[in-house]
């Protein structure tokens, strides 16, 4: 899948498909569908972000078919939702924060279900009746819950931005200059935040009293 390129990230792109065409903002081209009601202009926009709203959210869903109803959700709603649009907040930022939105929501529909599926038993019986028995050390299995939980928890009561950056860097593996295409920001602004984010992750998580060691400049 292919993210978009320097030139589409410095946020002057061809409109349409005329590589020599009028170049606009992506401000320019929303407001001119909003007042215009210019769909030429919509589909343009458009295709600026499908391939990094997508990326987006599939770092955030992991499952390529919810990441694709996210994304046309959250341009449906990014449609219907045009008159709130500001353009000197960045229409990037504005959409980001719909297709979010959306990507929290189908967390919080997959928490439930899986809430709903608890009542059954954590290991399957073997054919002959007997539950099935797994050879692990009960000591090591604790302490690895018990790790992943104070994580979980840390992770949890981070803010949405941290939340982000941290899972298109370790749950999707993605590199600085994907990210930075993904967020709309450059290179080392990507890799600042990620820095920051991963500094009150090690806070969260330090003992009471104990400062967590600062990433390296």
């Amino acid at each position: 899948m292919a993210l978009p390129g320097k030139t589409e990230r410095a946020g002057c792109r061809p409109a349409g498909n005329d590589a020599g065409g009028s170049c606009d903002g992506d401000e320019a081209l929303f407001l001119r569908f909003r007042e215009n009601n210019d769909e030429a202009a919509l589909e343009t926009l458009i295709g600026r972000y499908s391939s990094a709203t997508f990326a987006y959210a599939l770092a955030i869903l992991g499952d390529p078919h919810s990441a694709e109803d996210a994304v046309q959700d959250a341009v449906l709603n990014m449609i219907r939702a045009r008159r709130t649009f500001r353009a000197d907040l960045g229409f990037a930022r504005w959409f980001y924060g719909i297709l979010r939105n959306r990507c929290r929501d189908e967390l919080r529909r997959r928490d439930r279900a899986a809430s709903r599926a608890c009542n059954s038993p954590p290991f399957p019986p073997d054919p002959g009746g007997a539950p099935a028995v797994r050879h692990e050390d009960p000591g090591r299995r604790i302490e690895a819950e018990e790790t992943a939980e104070a994580v979980g928890r840390a992770f949890a009561s981070l803010d949405d931005d941290s939340k982000d950056i941290l899972t298109l860097r370790f749950a999707r593996s993605l590199d600085m200059e994907d990210i930075a295409a993904i967020m709309g920001i450059s290179r080392e602004a990507a890799k600042k935040r990620v820095q920051r984010a991963m500094a009150r992750l090690r806070d969260k998580l330090a003992p009471a009293g104990r400062p967590a060691d600062r990433p390296e400049k």
